[in-house]
């Protein structure tokens, strides 16, 4: 039995701790002891209790720059990139040199996806040897007793006639959560649906503008429905009619993968995480635009996805 220590950025229904959680259930599986905390919170932890772990995983290569100096040089450190890493923080000198010191300090250094290894290795060159793709699983746990739409319209001024339009996101810039609602509000889907969004408030500086973007708009078609348990997140993904995807960048979204698994439509937007896991009108419908994205229930096209 080996003891690890499992680190990622926050302990809530993100994306990065529903992959902790599962890879911790497959360690397990094989008799390992997973202990699983937030970066922030391994800081805190006593030299004694922290050099106990013999390996220890972290997802995010910018934000666990910190263990760096309370893990000891007996420590293997892997390193999971979580794709905001790769695909935003690499942008800046300061945060990618940050990151390089911590892909040094790694034995091994794990991505989702083909583009995202390309990405790490196009950076640094020296670690290609080190970096290996590793392709998500998705289990998914609906809860059984979790009704959706009763719970839209006991707590929120939801029709129950009209179809659901789910973002499941994090509220940070990122994720752009507000890029299809001003569209959504103005046009004629709000009378006959409803865009719900369901993440935690990940991004203090961005949440005002968030929640002003929403009360703007005044529509009661337009629900933010905040942070659920994993469980009712999957059921609420199953329950709604399309499940849709409005991040300027993505590693591996966990949400679209659990939205294939629970046979729920996906429209995503463009970039280079969701085109790896969407083909076009085959899997899913990609968009550019807010306009486009909308469109796809116009003509048919999206009425087919939905017999996908």
């Amino acid at each position: 039995m080996v003891k690890i220590l499992f680190t990622c950025p926050k302990l809530s229904t993100s994306g990065n701790f529903t992959s902790a959680m599962r890879i911790r259930a497959h360690l397990q599986a094989f008799g390992h002891h997973v202990d699983v905390c937030s970066i922030a919170d391994s800081l805190l932890l006593s030299p004694s209790s922290i050099h106990s772990y013999s390996i220890i995983f972290t997802i995010h290569a910018y934000k666990s720059t910190g263990l760096l100096k309370v893990i000891s040089e007996d420590t293997k450190l892997v390193l999971l990139f979580g794709g905001t890493d790769l695909n935003e923080n690499m942008k800046y000198d300061e945060q990618r040199d940050s990151m390089k010191q911590v892909v040094d300090r790694c034995s091994q250094c794990v991505t989702f996806s083909q583009p995202l290894k390309e990405l790490a290795c196009s950076a640094w060159p020296d670690i290609a040897d080190k970096v290996s793709t590793i392709h998500q699983g998705i289990r998914t746990c609906p809860s059984e007793s979790f009704r959706f739409r009763d719970y839209l319209r006991t707590t929120y001024s939801y029709t129950a006639q009209s179809k659901i339009l789910l973002l499941v996101a994090g509220i940070r810039p990122v994720k752009d959560p507000l890029f299809l609602l001003k569209e959504f509000a103005n046009s004629e889907l709000a009378n006959t649906m409803s865009f719900v969004v369901i993440g935690p408030l990940a991004d203090e500086d961005y949440r005002d503008k968030f929640f002003a973007g929403i009360q703007k708009l005044r529509q009661q078609n337009v629900i933010y429905a905040g942070e659920m348990s994993m469980e009712d997140v999957h059921t609420a993904i199953q329950q709604s009619d399309c499940l849709v995807n409005s991040s300027t960048s993505e590693g591996m979204c966990a949400a679209i993968l659990e939205a294939f698994d629970l046979q729920t439509p996906v429209i995503a937007r463009e970039n280079a995480g969701n085109c790896y896991l969407v083909k076009h009108e085959v899997t899913g419908m990609l968009y550019k635009t807010a306009q486009v994205c909308l469109s796809c229930n116009i003509g048919g096209r999206w009425q087919c996805l939905l017999i996908l």
